[in-house]
């Protein structure tokens, strides 16, 4: 559980290091597929997806949705993972003003 605890908190930090020089920018739901090598955020993203994986039919419809992907998605794969619950909802839960923690 401590390792998996520092491997979120580690990829937390480098998405955030990575975010904030890529502010304002849009991804599209396919680099959760394929990422641009040379784009860390989207190579963070699809490493999100490939530690908890969701089905793309679930993830198209909310992906383009979210505002900060890379801040959010890892979180919402991450919990929908290990909850066994589909992602939408937590997203739904997330739209209903929800923290992530307090």
């Amino acid at each position: 559980m401590k390792k998996i605890t520092g491997i979120v908190l580690y990829l937390c930090i480098a998405a955030l290091t990575a975010a904030s020089a890529q502010a304002g920018v849009t991804y599209d739901v396919g680099v959760l597929w394929q990422p641009r090598g040379d784009d860390d955020v989207q190579v963070y993203l699809h490493a999100s997806n490939v530690a908890y994986p969701v089905p793309r039919d679930r993830v198209e419809g909310i992906f383009r949705n979210i505002p900060h992907p890379e801040r959010d998605y890892p979180v919402l794969a991450f919990i929908a993972h290990h909850a066994r619950v589909d992602i939408r909802s937590v997203w739904s839960y997330r739209l209903e003003g929800h923290a992530w923690f307090k």
